[in-house]
């Protein structure tokens, strides 16, 4: 190469160095590159222009932090650097700048980490974007939709949007057709003009609208139930109601939103519903007195009929004492009466105790204990077990919330009933429990003589028995059983196939209330 070709390729190379230089100091873009310490090392005049930096202000003594707002810095630090280091590329990281009249710079980043040879790294270059018009964009857009986003929630409900100034700036219809106001007509006027809010009760005298605390709170604000609005043709609708500031892209309080709600549909089924519950007490008082009068009559009924029973069982003995010898076959007449005098006395026992079992409970029971109860009917049945020679059998069994009473009266029924009605076998008898969930599952399980499945409904009713007069008693003892498990909110069934036996089943709830008196 001669030594004129070498100068013209030497003048061409510097003019192309020239022109990229140019091409880095006057780019759309800010370039910088720091050191690995954080340094700023090279900068180019786009950026300080747009910072308000001279070059020499930035060089040495400011790192790329430096120039950071403080949420910036700490995400710098804590992600971006760490990602620079990993990846050796981060693109489209928001980050704002601080200028030198302290004016914040929105802006995107893009960045590479050079290395030498020996893969370690030596600069960081960054590429900064302004995007000062984007976010004014993305602001705008959020706030168009948080508005659109309130409207469209609403919709059904009457929307009214006011500004700071409490001027009307927009009515929905369902607003137009609440309000008695066109969106033309109120465009402009102040809120209190166009909605006139009222407390139903105590006073006429207008409240004070949710937009003025949306407006001077900066929060969501609404009146209490029992609000009336008043329409520009008379009308007073009760409503529910709420206000909410609008905020613009700084935050700043714009205006603000009102919604409000037509419940008159609603108030009128609370009414009903009130006036119903009224109504129910009334008939709950009236209710409970009729059982307390039949309670007592329950009583004095049986008080009257034992005393003639009392008396013919008298005479009757006292005809088979002294006359027995001349009666001869009236004797086994008389003892169909005397025998008929002892049922009738047994029913009206059994009719005063489910008498009881309908009289209204006075308090909530606390929990007894089972077994305890179960001993205390095995007990009563003792002559019966003995002479039946049945052998029962229990679980453990848990403390419920029934009156002790009421407990050992299923018990004694149940268990006397499996006795009553056992095959050709001894009576055995097992007493167990489940847990379920919410409930205690109590079973009674027998050998007995079964009950065919058209008779398993029935026999929990009053009076009716499947044996008729071959096995004596008055058919009250399942329907006591059954009275007593549902006033304590549960259920009772039996599982039975004729000559195979019966289990029966009832179930008593873990916290039960029963039914409290009526005033």
């Amino acid at each position: 190469m001669s030594a004129e070709q070498f100068k013209h390729k030497e003048a061409h190379w510097l003019a192309v160095e020239e022109s990229a230089e140019e091409l880095y100091e006057m780019a759309p873009c800010g370039y910088l590159s720091t050191a690995m310490d954080g340094r700023i090392v090279k900068v180019n005049k786009t950026l300080t222009e747009w910072l308000g930096y001279e070059r020499e202000e930035l060089f040495g003594s400011k790192r790329f932090v430096d120039l950071l707002t403080v949420g910036g810095r700490m995400f710098y630090e804590t992600h971006f650097n760490v990602l620079l280091r990993i990846q050796r590329s981060v693109d489209e990281i928001a980050l704002d700048f601080i200028c030198k009249d302290g004016s914040v710079l929105p802006t995107l980043i893009n960045a590479r980490q050079k290395r030498n040879d020996a893969g370690d790294p030596i600069l960081n270059r960054f590429t900064v974007f302004n995007s000062s018009e984007r976010r004014m964009y993305e602001y705008q857009l959020l706030a168009a939709r948080d508005l659109l986003q309130t409207t469209l929630a609403s919709i059904g409900d009457g929307v009214i949007a006011t500004d700071t100034e409490e001027r009307i700036t927009f009515m929905n219809p369902v607003a137009e057709a609440l309000s008695g106001w066109t969106s033309a007509a109120a465009a402009g006027k102040g809120v209190d003009e166009v909605l006139v809010l009222q407390r139903q009760e105590h006073t006429p005298d207008p409240m004070e609208n949710p937009i003025k605390q949306a407006l001077k709170g900066g929060v969501v604000a609404g009146l209490a139930n029992q609000t009336l609005l008043l329409s520009k043709d008379g009308r007073t609708i009760p409503v529910d109601n709420s206000a909410a500031p609008i905020r613009g892209t700084g935050g700043e309080i714009v205006g603000a939103i009102f919604v409000v709600r037509d419940i008159s549909a609603q108030r009128k089924a609370q009414d009903e519903l009130r006036a119903a519950h009224e109504n129910l007490k009334v008939s709950a008082a009236e209710l409970a007195r009729s059982n307390e009068d039949l309670s007592q009559f329950a009583h004095v009924a049986s008080h009257d009929l034992r005393s003639p029973l009392n008396t013919v069982l008298l005479f009757a003995s006292l005809l088979e004492s002294r006359h027995g010898e001349q009666l001869k076959e009236g004797k086994e007449l008389l003892a169909f009466v005397v025998g008929a005098v002892k049922r009738m006395g047994g029913l009206i026992e059994d009719l005063l105790t489910y008498a009881k079992i309908s009289a209204p409970a006075l308090r909530s029971p606390l929990p007894v204990d089972a077994n305890a109860q179960l001993k205390i009917a095995l007990e009563n049945l003792h002559a019966s077990i003995e002479r039946s020679g049945a052998v029962i059998t229990q679980d453990p069994l848990p403390a419920v919330p029934i009156d002790p009473i009421h407990l050992i009266q299923v018990w004694q029924n149940l268990i006397g009933n499996a006795i009553h009605y056992h095959g050709a076998e001894a009576p055995r008898i097992h007493v167990s429990v489940t847990d379920d969930a919410d409930l205690w599952e109590f079973s009674c399980k027998d050998n007995g003589l079964g009950i065919k499945s058209s008779f398993q409904t029935q026999i929990f009713h009053p009076f009716r028995r499947l044996h008729g007069d071959d096995r004596p008693g008055s058919g009250i003892g399942l329907a006591v059983c059954k009275r007593v498990v549902e006033r304590y909110k549960g259920r009772i069934w039996v599982e039975s196939e004729a000559g195979h036996g019966s289990t029966f089943y009832f179930t008593v709830p873990k916290a039960v209330h029963p039914e409290e008196e009526v005033e």
